[in-house]
């Protein structure tokens, strides 16, 4: 991977995306963008573009990152991304200190369009864009539900928005825009909705292959889910319902503060031997993971929109999720949901629902059939498409004043 590379005396970091994204973006990502070129997406020729996220811990955040600074390249915009805290686990002390540091980082980028997409980043960014006179554009992504968001930037994201401040909200599904019911009309009259899109990519490796050099037979049970391991995703429920699945294997696909506690968890119900940590994986192992899993599950506590999930759905691969609204909504095309839902956290329940699927084929037999509608639904370009809108009409604006 190649990355230019800034660092304030501080630490935050900034890394130019148009070497990396354009270089290693699957086809289709570099084939949604060719297909909007004309569509309004060369108004971002010669454009500066800055993301601004709190940490590349490689989710969901991330990966909006990676397609959209993607696209934004191939129309001609300079892309780069700036990380407030270099690694899991900061300490409140280093966070604040790269906290500090960032409106230094953002000034120097001297962006034309900022991108922003967790509320602490935002409320940093929008603040220092007060004092960037060609800064004409900033897209402020809701990625947190307002009562999973710590209470400090929760209560600056709701003073800074209803002050105005937001020129543009984002928020990526109808839940996640109903979360926000209850701010000021002074907050919500700024938001727009804009669902995820994402293109299937084909698996590179066969089920067989992938099980293979797992230690797996094709025979053997396996759930699979890929996740920042957080108190969110909720990654211990599954792995409590294992003792009641003897002869079942869990596949985790993924990093985050609670991996030790996950893995204490397995070693003391007895089951750490099928319980398998595989760190974090690049973006372009997760087809093979989804396409190799008889379950793809997905116990979080709470999403805005649910990509891991999407994901494994387009894959044709059972899931087996927590009963989210937002869940329900993402994999329903057509009133067909391409997910069975266990309605609480208790292992008891998991362990039955995932007994329950593994045992009838015909479940396996919908999710394939849905894969194809939710890959059209929640498609890339559809995605794209309606930033390059927003984008326009923003631009629009500009020029008339």
């Amino acid at each position: 991977m190649t990355y230019l590379e800034y660092r304030s005396p501080l630490g935050s970091k900034m890394v130019s995306l148009t070497q990396f994204d354009t270089a290693r973006a699957s086809p289709e990502v570099l084939g949604s963008a060719a297909a909007l070129k004309s569509d309004g997406a060369h108004l971002l020729d010669g454009k500066k573009v800055l993301f601004v996220i709190n940490l590349d811990g490689g989710g969901g955040v991330e990966k909006m990152v990676r397609i959209l600074g993607t696209a934004f390249s191939a129309w001609g915009a300079k892309v780069e991304t700036l990380a407030l805290y270099e690694k899991l686990g900061s300490s409140s002390f280093e966070k604040l200190s790269n906290i500090r540091s960032a409106p230094g980082c953002i000034a120097r980028a001297k962006p034309d369009i900022l991108v922003t997409l967790q509320p602490t980043s935002s409320i940093v960014a929008t603040l220092t864009r007060q004092f960037l006179p060609n800064c004409t554009i900033h897209l402020v992504h809701q990625s947190n539900m307002p009562l999973a968001t710590h209470p400090v930037p929760r209560t600056l994201d709701w003073l800074v928005g209803s002050l105005g401040l937001f020129p543009i909200v984002i928020a990526n599904s109808k839940e996640t825009e109903k979360a926000f019911a209850h701010y000021p009309s002074s907050y919500r009259r700024h938001i727009t909705r804009i669902e995820h899109g994402i293109s299937w990519q084909q698996p590179s490796r066969s089920r067989k292959e992938v099980r293979e050099a797992l230690g797996f037979t094709d025979t053997t049970p396996l759930l699979v889910t890929c996740a920042r391991l957080s108190s969110q995703k909720r990654i211990d429920t599954v792995i409590a319902a294992m003792p009641m699945l003897p002869d079942v294997h869990f596949v985790i696909a993924g990093d985050g503060p609670h991996h030790s506690e996950l893995e204490a968890q397995a070693d003391k119900l007895g089951v750490r031997d099928r319980v398998h940590f595989l760190g974090h994986q690049p973006p372009e192992a997760i087809p093979d993971l989804n396409a190799a899993a008889d379950i793809f599950v997905f116990p979080s506590y709470w999403e805005t929109f649910g990509l891991a999930a999407l994901e494994a759905a387009m894959q044709g691969t059972p899931i087996v999720a927590s009963c989210l609204p937002v869940t329900k909504e993402v994999l329903t095309v057509n009133d067909n949901c391409a997910a069975t839902f266990v309605g609480d956290w208790e292992p008891e329940n998991w362990a039955d629902m995932l007994r329950y699927v593994l045992a009838h084929p015909e479940v396996k037999q919908a999710a394939v059939d849905a894969a194809p509608q939710l890959r059209k639904h929640h498609s890339e370009e559809q995605m794209l498409k309606k930033y390059i809108h927003v984008i326009e009409a923003e631009l629009s604006k500009t020029k008339k004043k």
